[in-house]
C-alpha cells in the first residue's frame, strides 16, 4: 500500500475514480448502440 493519504487526497482520488467509472460506462453504452446498428445492418443487407 501506498503512503497514509490525508482525506482531501482521498477525497480527489475518489472522485477521480468515479470520473473515470462513468468515462468507462459511456463508453460502454456507445459500443452497445454500435453493436446493435451493426447487427440491423447485417439483417437488413441479408433481407435485400
Amino acid at each position: 500500500m501506498g503512503p497514509i493519504k490525508c482525506p482531501k487526497q482521498q477525497v480527489v482520488a475518489f472522485e477521480k475514480l468515479i470520473s473515470q467509472a462513468l468515462t468507462i460506462r459511456e463508453g460502454s453504452a456507445q459500443l452497445t448502440a454500435a453493436r446493435n446498428a451493426f447487427a440491423r445492418l447485417e439483417e437488413a443487407g441479408q433481407t435485400l
